[in-house]
């Protein structure tokens, strides 16, 4: 009776072991591919890692082998090229510079553009050469733009190198045009003379340019925001 019961109990609980046999390889796989994904992520997040430190330290040494450009100086450009007449073309830039404004003349040396209007290949040729600075002090900010509001009738410009006028153009009857005309002497050590004593006459430069409306409107702009600025009021703080 007892052996009965025993190989009965035995055949009962076979089935349920052999049911359960295949549930121990499929939990394996599943492990097994986990560990894979994991592994992979894993490798993933530090080759994004060691890439990320890479470029960091690529722009670190190439920020510390190239150090930053200084900021350029605000200016503007009147540009009057003349392909008629090259000598008369010019090109006036005025620049704000440490307090200061700055004209630079430079003359036309070429032709511009063709007689069916395209624009001529310079071979790497500028349009123009400089022939002049002139610094001005910045108490001619605010003598310039009375001229330009009408407050004074002209000013007069003496400096080392460089005699000049800047007042109302009376030649067209349009308003709010100017003109400024100037005379520069070629910088030199001191004034040159003969062997007998005798003064040479130093070579000089005689330019103007003429404004138009629209020019002397941005030159008034330019000049308000400079005297803004040395003023202390567009300053950062």
């Amino acid at each position: 009776m007892l052996r009965r019961l025993i190989a009965s109990s035995c055949r009962r609980t076979l089935p349920t072991s052999t049911a359960r046999a295949p549930v121990g390889p499929i939990l394996c796989i599943s492990v097994a591919s986990h560990r894979s994904i994991t592994t992979d992520a894993t490798r993933a997040a530090s080759d994004a890692a060691r890439e990320r430190n890479a470029s960091g330290s690529n722009n670190s040494s190439s920020s510390q082998r190239r150090p930053p450009l200084p900021p350029l100086s605000p200016a503007f450009d009147i540009v009057h090229w003349n392909d008629a007449d090259v000598a008369a073309g010019h090109l006036v830039r005025v620049i704000y510079r440490d307090s200061h404004i700055v004209l630079e003349y430079h003359r036309q040396t070429r032709r511009i553009m063709d007689d069916d209007g395209r624009r001529i290949d310079g071979d790497g040729r500028g349009n123009a050469e400089r022939l002049v600075t002139l610094t001005l002090p910045p108490v001619y900010i605010a003598r310039f733009l009375g001229v330009l509001e009408g407050r004074m009738s002209e000013v007069e410009v003496q400096s080392r190198f460089t005699n000049a006028t800047f007042k109302p153009d009376t030649s067209t009857a349009k308003a709010h045009h100017y003109i400024l005309r100037c005379v520069s002497h070629r910088p030199t050590t001191g004034q040159r003379q003969t062997a007998e004593g005798v003064d040479v006459a130093e070579d000089s430069v005689e330019w103007q340019v003429s404004l138009d409306a629209a020019e002397s409107l941005m030159l008034h702009r330019f000049l308000t925001q400079a005297l803004k600025y040395n003023s202390g009021f567009g300053r950062q703080r």
